[in-house]
């Protein structure tokens, strides 16, 4: 979880993809955009196509903004506002800097996780918008299970990584 170049790389990498995707798809979208769809990827609520895009430019960078924030902002909180297993024990002075570290690294895996499924869903956005098709389910639902599926295992890596300090070999 240390590699933080890494995945400030990767969503540095993905967001100007994302952006990219906006310029690319700008002159190909209609007036009038389908930004939400139901269970069948039949479109439901409408936006004019500036809102749209800015919305869906503003999550491509704003979503892992905010989880990159999020990671600097526990760091200056009390361990009483921090969830984490067992606490009281990874946040006590001699096991707090590195676990503050840690958790920065954790959410850095986690804003990437964040950017590929926003730019990932962006893109079927705008292929149903420039198409006028349904949202592409089957896209979609592996989208979506991959993202869950990461967040799964991130969250069982952060499980490993604070044991109960009573079970840990000496």
């Amino acid at each position: 979880m240390n590699h933080w170049k890494l995945s400030l790389g990767l969503i540095l990498a993905t967001m100007t993809l994302g952006i990219a995707l906006q310029f690319w798809y700008w002159p190909q979208l209609p007036d009038r955009m389908a930004i939400h769809f139901d269970s069948q990827g039949r479109a439901n609520d409408w936006m004019s196509k500036t809102p749209a895009t800015l919305l869906s430019a503003g999550l491509v960078i704003g979503l892992p903004l905010l989880f990159i924030g999020i990671s600097q902002i526990v760091r200056r909180l009390p361990p009483s506002m921090i969830n984490i297993p067992h606490r009281e024990y990874w946040l006590a002075p001699e096991h707090r800097g590195e676990t503050l570290q840690w958790m920065t690294g954790f959410m850095m895996w986690f804003s990437v996780a964040i950017a590929l499924f926003t730019v990932g869903i962006n893109h079927l956005t705008f292929l149903a918008n420039r198409d006028s098709e349904s949202l592409l389910i089957i896209p979609f639902v592996v989208l979506l299970g991959a993202f869950l599926l990461t967040t799964f295992v991130l969250i069982v890596f952060m499980l490993r990584r604070f044991p109960n300090p009573n079970r840990i070999e000496k």
